[in-house]
Parts: C-alpha cells; sequence; structure tokens
C-alpha cells in the first residue's frame, strides 16, 4: 500500500514525467536505482509536504493576529 501510495502523491505532485508511473518502486518507499527522475521522487514531495505544513502555520498565525485585533476593536467600540 505504502509503494503506491508514494507513486500517486508524486503524480498529483506534478514531479513525475508522463509513462514514470510504472517504475518499481520498493517497499520502504525507497526507490530503486533508476533514470535520475525517479531518484528525486522521494525528496521532491517531502519538500512539498514541508512546504504545505509551513503554508498552513502563516495562516493559523495570521488568524491568531486578526482575532487579537477584533478583540481590541470590540474592547475600543464598547470602552
Amino acid at each position: 500500500m505504502g509503494a503506491t501510495s508514494a507513486v500517486q502523491s508524486s503524480q498529483l505532485c506534478g514531479a513525475l514525467p508522463p509513462g514514470a508511473s510504472s517504475q518499481p518502486v520498493v517497499a520502504g518507499g525507497k526507490l530503486r536505482p533508476q533514470p535520475e527522475n525517479a531518484v528525486l521522487l522521494v525528496p521532491q514531495n517531502h519538500l512539498s509536504a514541508e512546504r504545505e505544513r509551513e503554508r498552513e502555520r502563516k495562516r493559523k498565525k495570521k488568524e491568531r493576529g486578526r482575532a487579537r485585533e477584533r478583540k481590541r476593536e470590540c474592547v475600543c467600540v464598547t470602552g
């Protein structure tokens, strides 16, 4: 299961050139020595996941800041 999901997720990211999905993947998600683009699969997926996490973190931080501003506005209006 893990091996196929690694290939599928890389296709979603657009990391695979067409026809590269047929390359065999070893059970641990590690790739057998194959053309260069196959070796890049795992790091690219990792990087995109890392970027996604960072984006999420920034978004939450912004929301917290907005909530704080709203509280200040409320205090000003009622005070």
